[in-house]
């Protein structure tokens, strides 16, 4: 292979490691997402269980507290 063809190989090589590289970051950003939602969501139903258990009866509303970052 001449110069030029070396280089065309190389910048594929690349082209194609930056493509694998943005589709592992993407699923792993997917993957994060889903158990965060599972994480909040099993200890949401937690939460509700003891709220139940301490009560003796079903928690029919729970107070959403909305943090926001301080400056």
């Amino acid at each position: 292979m001449n110069e030029l063809q070396n280089k065309e190989v190389y910048q594929g090589l690349n082209k194609l490691y930056a493509n694998v590289t943005e589709i592992l970051a993407n699923a792993r950003k997917r993957a994060y997402t889903a158990v965060n939602f599972a994480m909040v969501e099993s200890y949401w139903l937690i939460g509700q269980q003891i709220v139940e258990h301490e009560t003796g009866h079903t928690a029919s509303r729970i107070d959403v507290v909305t943090l926001s970052p301080t400056d």
